[in-house]
């Protein structure tokens, strides 16, 4: 060991903290030197644009530049945090999880919590403990979750670097998974309705947006032409806010009929797009547009002035691109605005201001940062209260779940609802698919399909294709003779095909061979995988999923048939060799051809010798 002295404590480092540290600064060195070697990113800055923030507390509705010491993260963590940001931007697309910010913020915490450092060598099982404790009491439990697996995937990368102490770490995320949304249980329909906005705030925001122009103020119609444009076509807040003053696109389609769409650049990689209105929505959107237009007319041709003279165009980065990537200007851009145009209060600055999406949030009532800086709601301001008293309020994501749904619901294809929403991947309707099985079934039903039921999965056996026992054919009366998974099939297809789509356990047409070692320990292992889908089947009960009854039936059939089974192939009442059928009231073929006329067995089972 060595003395590390500083001027109050002696500190006793061991080779293996020298060792990870050594290891650490290489990396940190590495990345800053190497990797951003052309300067992709000013290193000593907290704030690297479009690439990372690096601050202990999410920071919403102030400017990235104007972040103050004390909110930055702590000196012997960030730097390892830049190099991995760096490190994994430059190895990943050019991409990095969002999630990763709160990981940081969480784990430092931890850290200076229980060591009193944050070095991130001394990353260990309680400190992981402290975080997920944290996770868990802040953040919701797909959060949590999804920030669980980033936090495993940093652990992973720290291992495999050899920069923990802990040598043997091996930590998976206990966070589970919130329910998936399309269940039937109550904790699923609450989370949908959670995603859906309620039908006393749409009316509301419908009833301030139909007034006139000189009823609402400059706040309220920017606030209520920006939701009503979120409810013509599924779009985020900051697509929104980043449209071209120029966007409107009215085009004759195959038929000749003239149809009015909106020029959009949607993010998540999917570009540019044109996301046409509903007829019914049209003038909705006019109306809408119309208005921010007018709100940022003088913004954009002060902002016009600025291009041509050059005079303060230092006071605006990226001048004069408005969003470089999607080729607006700052004089092209819808939603510009003078600083405090839209306040009550504050005197209007001639002084470009881009409105942001906490703006929006604030105003419809659904965001920390309103609570914190007392700012009234649009419904309030206009006097709105929900049929309890309570206060109404929205969240831009809302309108995008809610036409999804009804998109959903009335049969719009998955890939005209990708195209529409502005998705890269058709598998992304999923997340806005609120669209309960109840739904789907009673939709089914109306449609003619009857007998609708439900299966678990996995009960369909595969077949084996050489077993080691073979049976004599005189021994079953026919020749028509199938191998299964756990024995052979007596039921002859010249005569039908097989009703029980080859469920051969609760079949009377199935035999099994006492002896045949392989096909008995495929059918107890099915017998312990059949009561872990039975436990599971009783657990949905308790939750009042539906159909979970059928499950539990189903599976309590199929467990007592494995049971007797096994007893019967065990047995030593019985030789190697016996054939083994259990028979049961259900239907079979020859039954039927027999009218009946067989004498039924005494008890479910019977046994049949060589």
């Amino acid at each position: 060991m060595d003395n590390i002295k500083n001027d109050k404590v002696s500190v006793l480092e061991t080779r293996r903290e020298k060792y990870c540290a050594q290891k650490i600064d290489d990396f940190v060195s590495y990345c800053r030197f190497t990797l951003n070697k052309n300067d992709l990113v000013s290193w000593e800055e907290v704030n690297w644009p479009k690439v990372f923030l690096f601050t202990k507390t999410p920071v919403k509705g102030v400017k990235k530049s104007s972040v103050i010491v004390n909110e930055r993260l702590d000196k012997n963590f960030i730097e390892f945090a830049k190099s991995y940001v760096l490190y994994h931007y430059m190895n990943g697309g050019k991409k990095i999880n969002q999630r990763l910010n709160i990981v940081f913020r969480t784990l430092e915490a931890a850290l200076l919590q229980v060591n009193g450092r944050s070095h991130i060598q001394y990353v260990n099982l309680t400190v992981l403990d402290q975080c997920i404790v944290t996770l868990k009491s802040t953040y919701t439990k797909a959060v949590a979750h999804a920030c669980g697996k980033v936090l495993e995937g940093l652990v992973s990368f720290l291992r495999e670097k050899e920069f923990l102490i802990t040598q043997s770490l091996l930590w998976k995320s206990p966070l589970r998974a919130p329910e998936a949304s399309n269940r039937l249980t109550k904790t699923a329909q609450e989370a949908r309705e959670a995603k859906l906005p309620d039908e006393e705030s749409l009316n509301a925001i419908a009833e301030i947006f139909s007034l006139p122009d000189d009823q609402l103020s400059e706040m309220d119609l920017f606030i209520s032409s920006v939701f009503a444009l979120l409810m013509c076509a599924p779009s985020r807040v900051t697509e929104i806010l980043t449209l071209p003053a120029d966007c409107e696109i009215r085009e004759a389609d195959r038929e000749g009929k003239l149809r009015y769409g909106l020029r959009f650049y949607s993010e998540k990689g999917f570009g540019g797009n044109v996301k046409w209105i509903p007829e019914i929505m049209v003038p909705v959107a006019e109306i809408a547009i119309r208005r921010l237009r007018n709100l940022s007319e003088n913004a954009r041709t002060y902002a016009r002035e600025i291009e041509i003279s050059g005079k303060g165009r230092e006071l605006y980065p990226d001048f004069p691109w408005y969003d470089k990537e999607k080729n607006i200007r700052y004089s092209n851009a819808l939603c510009l605005l003078f600083r405090y145009q839209l306040s009550a209060s504050l005197t209007t600055q001639r002084s470009l201001f881009r409105p942001t999406a906490t703006l929006v949030s604030a105003n419809l009532g659904s965001t920390e940062y309103r609570r914190t800086h007392s700012i009234t709601t649009i419904f309030d301001r206009h006097g709105y209260r929900g049929a309890n008293g309570n206060s109404l309020s929205l969240r831009s994501h809302q309108a995008r779940h809610l036409l999804n749904t009804i998109a959903q619901r009335g049969g719009l294809g998955d890939f005209e609802l990708a195209k529409w929403s502005g998705r890269v991947r058709e598998t992304q309707n999923r997340t806005y698919n609120h669209v309960s099985q109840e739904e789907k079934v009673r939709e089914s039903v109306k449609h003619g399909v009857q007998n609708i039921g439900i299966k678990p999965e996995n009960t369909t056996p595969r077949a084996i294709a050489n077993p080691s026992w073979r049976i004599d054919v005189k021994d079953t009366g026919h020749a028509a003779i199938h191998v299964t998974e756990f024995g052979y099939c007596t039921h002859d297809y010249v005569i039908s095909p097989c009703t029980k789509f080859r469920n051969c356990i609760n079949c009377s047409n199935h035999m099994c061979v006492k002896g045949d070692k392989d096909s008995l320990g495929r059918l107890e292992a099915t017998a312990a995988y059949t009561e872990q889908l039975l436990e599971k089947a009783k657990v949905d009960i308790e939750e009042e999923e539906y159909g979970a009854d059928k499950w539990v039936a189903y599976h309590e059939k199929t467990q007592a048939r494995l049971l007797d089974l096994i007893a019967l192939l065990k047995s030593r009442n019985l030789e190697d060799g016996a054939l083994v059928r259990l028979e049961g009231d259900d239907f079979t073929h020859m039954k039927n051809l027999a009218g009946g006329s067989r004498n039924e067995l005494n008890g479910n089972e019977r046994i049949n010798h060589n």
